[in-house]
């Protein structure tokens, strides 16, 4: 299964989710609603910090987009399967 790539940045930096979002210069509210999905796509002031901190900033977006598909798909089959 493809990984939130928030998620997946914070654990190759070694970052908690507050050192995280400080790097980001986010809240953690907001960080923490990145790793949930609750954000159909990352903010331009997001992919600006990732870029800096030496990833692709499309390529990043793009695997949150993936990602969040994915998310939602298997939520929607385990309620289908929840309720039938």
């Amino acid at each position: 299964m493809i990984k939130n790539p928030i998620a997946r940045i914070k654990e190759e930096k070694g970052y908690s989710w507050p050192e995280f979002a400080e790097v980001l210069g986010i809240s953690r509210a907001r960080i923490l609603q990145l790793n949930g999905g609750v954000n159909n796509r990352i903010s331009e002031s997001i992919l600006k910090r990732l870029n800096e901190l030496g990833y692709d900033s499309k390529e990043i977006n793009r695997e949150y987009v993936l990602w969040k598909i994915k998310m939602l798909d298997r939520l929607k089959k385990e309620l289908l399967r929840s309720i039938s």
